[in-house]
């Protein structure tokens, strides 16, 4: 494959941190084939997130380029102001686009990856430069699912049903619904181990005989529903807090969000994972081949494709988030701890990478 200096364009959804994750599980399957690329991002996802996940260089650029939904907890999002806020961000007033493609022209950008940003997709447009949407949903889906309940989501679906018209179109599974005309379904997408189980275990002070089990959340964290009088010591538990300090206990880790630890090495050298059915969580399950205790997101329309496709790859228990509050989750650990190895799904990152590349070089 002919190389030449590109400068590649992402714009990545702030709504949790699986765009993110999967965005750069994409940028370093990218830059391990042609290292001479160079990334921007174009996010309010917070910079620590890249530098913490990504192996690459990257130029990290604070841009306002998507709502997704206003979340009160894990598992609760607050209708009124996402409705409020969409609102206000849709549809792009003129000099929003026209802002943002002489940001593109600045950087002398190549070409653009959004992941799911209908705002990358526009400005891309106007700059007369090549744009992939990366996705296992778009927002207008969501919207629409969403308005049967509120039908205050109608109009702003209508709206993003226009926006979501890149130049190729790639989905991701586990996918939802679409009305989209697809060019490639490939997945799941997860970012590659840079340390090994025992290391890892050996950096917690983990003895190795002692079961591991992750408790996340996806960004958006609970420490207080840990239930601590409820541990009996026969496994370890490994959590994120918003405190800036870890905390390293006999039978618990504390970790802030900002730990130098790269999240995806301390999934895959769990014995179990306890969070909600986001996108790279539950592609980080799978291609670890771990087992997952999940926390059921009803009001999250992507919930039941992403749970269906948990069933069918991995040994896998479901809770509503008031049992995971109240502490039941500890009568579910016994038996996903002695369920038998699963076989992982293949991490198809590289795979997308190869797809991204051919559409760069022949664009």
């Amino acid at each position: 494959m002919m190389t030449k200096l590109l400068q590649i364009a992402c714009f990545i959804s702030p709504h949790g941190f699986g765009h993110a994750a999967r965005m750069c599980a994409l940028i370093d399957s990218i830059s391990t084939m042609i290292p001479t690329v160079s990334f921007h991002i174009f996010t309010t996802t917070p910079e620590w997130f890249f530098v913490e996940s990504l192996i690459s260089p990257f130029e990290y650029h604070l841009l306002e380029c998507d709502v997704g939904l206003v979340q009160t907890s894990p598992i609760e999002i607050d209708h009124p102001r996402s409705i409020e806020k969409l609102n206000s961000f849709y549809p792009f007033p003129p000099e929003r686009i026209l802002q943002t493609s002489a940001m593109l022209k600045q950087i002398h950008a190549s070409f653009c990856l959004c992941d799911i940003s209908p705002l990358g997709i526009q400005a891309a447009r106007q700059a007369a430069i090549p744009t992939i949407l990366l996705e296992n949903f778009t927002w207008d889906w969501i919207y629409s699912q969403l308005s049967l309940i509120h039908p205050e989501y109608l109009p702003i679906s209508m709206v993003l049903q226009d926006l979501f018209q890149p130049d190729c179109h790639i989905q991701l599974q586990p996918e939802c619904p679409t009305a989209h005309v697809v060019d490639a379904s490939i997945g799941p997408i997860a970012r590659n181990l840079t340390q090994d189980k025992i290391a890892m275990r050996k950096f917690l002070r983990i003895p190795p005989e002692k079961p591991m089990i992750l408790i996340t959340l996806g960004g958006v964290e609970n420490f207080g529903s840990i239930q601590l009088e409820k541990l009996d010591g026969s496994f370890h538990i490994v959590a994120y807090s918003n405190d800036k300090r870890a905390a390293f206990e006999e039978n618990i880790t504390i970790l802030p969000r900002q730990s130098g630890i790269r999240s995806q090495d301390l999934l895959a050298a769990s014995d179990l994972v306890i969070g909600k059915p986001g996108y790279s969580t539950v592609a980080e399950v799978v291609t670890a081949g771990c087992p997952f205790l999940c926390i059921r997101r009803p009001d999250f329309p992507e919930s039941r494709y992403l749970e269906e496709y948990l069933l069918k790859h991995t040994a896998v228990k479901y809770l509503s988030y008031p049992e995971f509050i109240a502490g039941f989750w500890t009568e579910l650990v016994p038996d996903l701890l002695s369920s038998k190895n699963q076989n992982p799904v293949i991490n198809q990152s590289e795979n997308l990478a190869k797809i991204v590349l051919e559409k760069v070089f022949t664009a």
